[in-house]
């Protein structure tokens, strides 16, 4: 359940709208406590006759067939190889890789210098952020910028900030040059509106990754010299932005483009 949604629903009223809109998998996992309040939202909208039961049974054979499709998959889990193998394997990192690679849409591209192909090259990173959502991505999955590969001759120097501190306390950034920025949740998002605006003040070009919610994304790709959405803040998201920035295979076949949000679950969340 996104962080965005919980600001304004419980998890209880979140799996009830969904469930009216046809969505057939919540994904309720973040706390034991989000799945029982979810599976008591599809039983009120059960019993105030938003959805019927034939219906439930629907979504349930649909979510069935799904397991049964993946597990056919020959990069997953099959009787004859252990799950460990099959999810870890070279075949499955691929897939997760061309997966991050194709979500990503740039929203906003300049004229002329984007992608950034000057060698050697040493770029300002600047991860926004509060302490806690800082601390949160360094237990999780989650690898630091520094750990990322990225092609021969580029480093990256990246910077912790948090919503609200001055621009005062950060490292002197160069004037007329590019700096990436990126939020770590949602919330942060304001904090990376307001520290754009100041950087352009400054002519420093902000360079905008945003793994947030598509809307929320498309309200702040204006801030930025170039705007680039993710899917994810994860690994595979972020190493095929940085491919994208540096004028990677990425570079190669994106376009500047709309994301366009559906506004019914039926239809799909993106088009």
């Amino acid at each position: 359940l996104q962080p965005f949604l919980r600001r304004a629903f419980t998890a209880r009223q979140i799996a009830r709208q969904a469930a009216a809109a046809g969505v057939d998998l919540l994904v309720a996992l973040s706390h034991p406590e989000d799945a029982k309040e979810a599976m008591a939202g599809i039983g009120d909208a059960l019993a105030a006759g938003e959805i019927d039961p034939a219906g439930i049974a629907r979504a349930a054979d649909r979510i069935l067939n799904l397991k049964i499709g993946l597990g056919r998959s020959p990069i997953l889990y099959t009787g004859d190889d252990p799950p460990a193998k099959s999810l870890g394997s070279d075949e499955t990192l691929a897939l997760i890789e061309e997966i991050a690679a194709r979500s990503i849409c740039l929203l906003k591209c300049p004229d002329e210098g984007f992608p950034l192909r000057q060698r050697p090259l040493t770029l300002p990173a600047i991860v926004v952020g509060s302490a806690e959502q800082r601390d949160r991505i360094r237990r999780d999955r989650y690898r630091p910028w520094h750990a990322t590969a990225l092609p021969e001759g580029v480093e990256l120097n990246v910077t912790e900030f948090s919503p609200g501190v001055s621009l005062e306390r950060l490292n002197p950034l160069p004037s007329g040059a590019p700096v990436l920025l990126m939020p770590l949740a949602t919330d942060a998002a304001e904090g990376l509106a307001s520290l754009a605006r100041e950087l352009w003040e400054r002519d420093i070009q902000p360079i905008l990754l945003l793994p947030l919610a598509p809307n929320a994304a498309r309200r702040l790709a204006h801030l930025g010299w170039a705007s680039i959405w993710l899917a994810d803040a994860d690994e595979a998201c972020r190493a095929a932005a940085l491919d994208l920035v540096f004028g990677g295979e990425a570079s190669r076949r994106s376009q500047p483009c709309l994301l366009y949000t559906s506004p019914s679950p039926r239809d799909g969340l993106l088009s």
